[in-house]
């Protein structure tokens, strides 16, 4: 999904709470900043990488790293995410900017990790 797919998706979740900054030297902090809560809650396949060139996260065991998500520029940059992980990462957002539902957007995204969590840990066992 690219950023500007990502805001329209973000607004459709505040509609009738609040609106999505205006201004992306607002928003798109806050979209970094999540999509680096994400890599602390769990493991994105996307931004598993060999290379310790890229700015790291964590190490990962036999020389994996998670790097960190590439900066997001204008409305056609994609989102350096799992797809899967987009919903949380919408929720999480939201939890940022909303008024009146930001612990049930905190809930929201923490149920989609959660679920990729279940999911990689079922594929990591063979089942």
């Amino acid at each position: 999904m690219n950023y500007g797919d990502f805001k329209k998706e973000l607004a459709s979740v505040l509609y009738g709470d609040t609106k999505i900054p205006s201004d992306d030297k607002i928003l798109i902090p806050i979209v970094m900043r999540k999509l680096r809560s994400i890599t602390y809650l769990c493991t994105p396949l996307a931004l598993i990488t060999t290379s310790p060139d890229f700015r790291i996260i964590r190490d990962l065991d036999n020389g994996f790293y998670l790097r960190e998500s590439v900066l997001i520029k204008k409305d056609e940059s994609k989102i350096d995410l799992d797809s899967e992980l987009i919903d949380a990462l919408v929720f999480m957002v939201a939890s940022s900017i909303s008024i009146q539902k930001s612990e049930i957007y905190t809930r929201l995204a923490r149920g989609v990790i959660a679920d990729f969590n279940f999911k990689i840990y079922e594929a990591s066992n063979g089942n």
